[in-house]
């Protein structure tokens, strides 16, 4: 259910990769695999560390059992996408967070919150103290078996015949909680949620499950019926609009459960009502805000980088917010078939929400209407 991007701050998560799976004539439909050995290898890795092996041991492990698996390259692939990563680096990324190499970045930001590496430092330690309760966790997880029902959830919400195969890593990261590469999707065990007691939140779980499937359900249909398009990145914008309003909230409904989020015992929850509770009330400026932008992106005016810190940033960022908003609308004044269709071709989106929008407008609503030209603009772009 986390799924923002964070360039400076405590969780770097999901942004899709739109556009990245490929269809999958030669593959069994909603085919899902859930792929456990890198977390499973990752404990074995830090129990070795625990037995106070030396450093060149402790190297040699890591990587022959634990970069060369599925999951650890999908958090390269994943984090590669934004910054300069690879292996090499997510190593010192872990052992920084263990606090086994020395840094001078700092753990707090002026306000007192975590940086990125105060959060992933307090996750590694956490997990290095308590590695037994880390491999019940993994068990459990194992166990609870929640594909079916989380294929069924996700697949509720798109396009007929949408294909959400994928491969779900389980993973030992300390950065994304969740996060999704075209058609392989990874979740950190270091930050699955639980329950007072301490045992898995299996509810919660299974939702985030449903949004990483949903994201890949986007990506092969989009993939399929968007071949004609040559250059993705300007209208990249519009397609985390697109994926993450659907995804956050067709599955997730936050709003049904912000106060849950407020009051609730988790951290990480916690601070994502708070950036609900923050930019809410801007929507209005977002909407503005959002066509600006979707403008530059669509001119080849507006960086990637500069991009992801504007909309992605946060614990869920203002295209999370936004997004939801435009599929809600969407959602009641349309319906479910419109919203669905989406994710076969987001290009549409600006249209079909114009289309809500004065359709609730014209019944007392105060929606705002995205510019009518810039809406052809993006439905036609190749």
């Amino acid at each position: 259910m986390i799924c923002s991007f964070r360039l400076s701050a405590p969780i770097i998560t999901l942004t899709l990769l739109i556009g990245a799976a490929c269809s999958s004539a030669n593959r069994a439909a909603d085919k899902v695999t859930v792929d456990f050995e890198m977390a499973e290898v990752a404990i074995d890795w830090l129990e070795h560390l625990k037995t106070g092996g030396s450093d060149d041991a402790l190297r040699a492990h890591f990587f022959e059992h634990v970069a060369p698996t599925e999951g650890c390259q999908v958090i390269v692939r994943h984090w590669a996408r934004f910054m300069e990563w690879d292996e090499e680096i997510f190593y010192n990324f872990i052992l920084e967070a263990l606090g086994k190499k020395e840094t001078d970045k700092p753990l707090q930001n002026e306000d007192g919150t975590p940086t990125a590496l105060g959060h992933s430092r307090a996750l590694w330690i956490n997990a290095l103290q308590n590695t037994e309760k880390l491999r019940e966790n993994f068990q459990a997880l194992r166990k609870a078996d929640l594909e079916k029902a989380s294929i069924k959830l996700a697949k509720r919400y798109l396009p007929k015949g949408a294909d959400v195969t994928n491969t779900f890593h389980i993973v030992l990261f300390g950065g994304s909680p969740a996060f999704s590469v075209g058609d392989a999707n990874g979740y950190d065990l270091l930050q699955l949620p639980v329950l007072e007691d301490g045992t898995l939140n299996l509810e919660r779980i299974l939702l985030t499950f449903a949004h990483e499937m949903h994201h890949s359900g986007f990506a092969n249909a989009s993939a399929l019926h968007m071949s004609d398009v040559e250059n993705e990145e300007n209208i990249s914008l519009v397609g985390i609009l697109a994926a993450e309003g659907m995804a956050t909230w067709l599955i997730n409904r936050p709003l049904d459960h912000l106060e849950e989020y407020r009051t609730g015992t988790d951290p990480i929850y916690s601070l994502v009502a708070q950036d609900w509770d923050r930019l809410l009330p801007q929507i209005p400026e977002l909407y503005k805000n959002a066509e600006t932008d979707i403008r530059l992106n669509l001119i080849g005016e507006l960086e990637q980088q500069e991009l992801q810190q504007r909309w992605m940033s946060g614990y869920q960022g203002a295209a999370y917010i936004l997004g939801c908003d435009m599929i809600a609308t969407i959602e009641e004044h349309l319906g479910l078939k419109a919203t669905r269709s989406i994710a076969n071709d987001y290009r549409q989106l600006l249209n079909i929400y114009n289309r809500a929008a004065m359709r609730a407008n014209k019944h007392g609503a105060d929606k705002f209407v995205f510019n009518e030209a810039l809406a052809v603009d993006i439905a036609s772009h190749r």
